[in-house]
């Protein structure tokens, strides 16, 4: 429903979208991506008072039933359309002029001037009533959303579902496969398996280049490895590696090699994981991508913890946590942070591991779009010290990871909060963790399995 509530704004049929984002609203008020949905549908359609009304309800609801305030998204949601580049005159030149330098401001890490520079190209692409340049801006515009403005995941897919709408009467076959990536890549992030492979089976059909399947590959990589299939997600981010690196897409080797490198981090092969996170920082300071250096930066230290260099490991995941709270992204944030707690276990540090673990799991859910699975490893780690200190909340993180990784379909982490039940004395636990856990290729949670069976 909700996905045919996008698809129908990004035809123009608002009056529909709202009608679908309004029942989904009445199934679960408390879902946030839902209000989000209703209210751009309202201020699409031109019912901006409406909007503001919602907006304001949902604000005393959410804070009535859960002690929070939504966050920017719905307010920015309300604003839809407010602005809008007023007095396009409908010139191709300025058009791709503007695509040009948004999509060069958002490579160089100037985010919001980018932003500003490929709403212009849209509004401009739109008034010469030119739908391969518009398709084309969309779709640049609606990436950008994804990848360099967290929390606006939501604005994304409606541009993208617009975008998708011009696509055919264009003929913007490239441009059609991107949207149906990037939408992939949304769905694969919040752990909604089917509709992320929906997506990505779509931009495969689409893809005509290998530059264009190497990327494929890398999210459909991702997907597997969030699910814990991974021997099949290796040989999909191996594959994704040798063509990116035949057609010169040295950041996508990047971002597959990090990929690779989690998966030996994951399953206890330090060697081969620091090989491949080493590559893939190397490749990123090379292209000086630096809005993604956390993420392999983190992973690599905690390769070094896991190697049993708890003071090496810290010093590098700071420098990792410092400059993802300078990009402003709560993912990395969050993944360095967990680094760190796990680095204060490792030195005997309990009180400073719990606040920095706690912390992580704050900036994990910041914003309305996190990538879930980084979200539960950080509450499988604190899960893991609240137990040993036996924390008054221990039995609410287990449930919360419980409830996370049976929703996402993240096999490993349910396995691991069946085993954080057996410690906390929940009868059948212990088995379902081992019933569960007898699917999954990794030596790591194979030992303990082994080691939570009573002698």
């Amino acid at each position: 429903m909700h996905e045919a509530a996008l698809e129908r704004l990004g035809r123009g049929d608002a009056t529909r979208a709202t009608e679908l984002a309004a029942r989904l609203v009445s199934l679960d008020p408390l879902e946030l991506r839902s209000q989000e949905l209703l209210i751009r549908c309202l201020a699409r359609s031109g019912d901006r008072a409406g909007a503001e009304r919602h907006l304001a309800a949902c604000d005393e609801l959410f804070e009535r039933e859960l002690g929070v305030r939504p966050g920017p998204e719905l307010r920015l949601a309300a604003r839809e359309g407010e602005d809008q580049v007023v007095g396009a005159a409908g010139d191709r030149d300025a058009a791709l002029g503007q695509l040009e330098a948004g999509r060069a401001a958002i490579d160089a890490g100037a985010v919001e001037p980018g932003i500003d520079c490929l709403r212009i190209a849209c509004a401009e692409a739109a008034a010469c009533d030119d739908p391969g340049l518009r398709t084309r801006a969309l779709v640049a515009l609606g990436s950008a959303l994804v990848h360099a403005v967290r929390g606006r995941d939501e604005e994304a897919a409606a541009v993208l579902h617009g975008a998708l709408a011009l696509a055919d009467r264009a003929d913007e076959r490239p441009a059609a496969g991107l949207a149906c990536r990037e939408l992939g890549y949304i769905d694969v992030q919040a752990g909604r398996n089917a509709s992320g492979g929906r997506w990505l089976a779509k931009a495969t059909e689409l893809a005509t280049s290998d530059e264009e399947r190497c990327a494929i590959l890398g999210i459909r990589g991702m997907a597997l490895s969030d699910r814990a299939h991974y021997p099949a997600a290796l040989e999909l981010l191996k594959r994704s590696v040798e063509l990116a690196e035949g057609c010169g897409q040295a950041r996508q080797a990047a971002w597959s090699l990090s990929l690779i490198g989690r998966i030996h981090l994951l399953r206890g092969n330090q060697a081969a994981a620091a090989t491949a996170l080493d590559r893939s920082l190397e490749l990123v300071a090379a292209e000086r991508w630096t809005a993604f250096r956390p993420w392999p930066e983190s992973l690599r230290a905690e390769v070094s913890l896991r190697s049993g260099r708890p003071d090496r490991a810290l010093d590098r995941v700071q420098r990792a946590f410092r400059l993802a709270c300078r990009l402003g992204d709560p993912c990395w944030e969050a993944t360095a942070a967990r680094v760190i707690g796990l680095a204060h276990v490792a030195q005997g540090n309990e009180r400073s591991a719990r606040e920095w673990l706690r912390q992580a799991r704050v900036r994990a859910t910041r914003v309305s779009d996190p990538y879930e699975w980084v979200h539960g490893h950080v509450l499988d780690a604190l899960a893991s010290l609240a137990i040993e200190a036996e924390d008054d909340d221990a039995d609410e993180i287990v449930k919360a990871l419980k409830d996370l990784a049976a929703r996402a379909g993240m096999r490993e982490l349910a396995v691991r909060a069946h085993l954080h039940e057996a410690r906390l004395g929940v009868p059948g636990a212990l088995d379902a963790a081992l019933v569960l856990g007898a699917e999954i290729d990794n030596p790591v949670l194979d030992e303990l399995l082994r080691s939570a069976v009573p002698a």
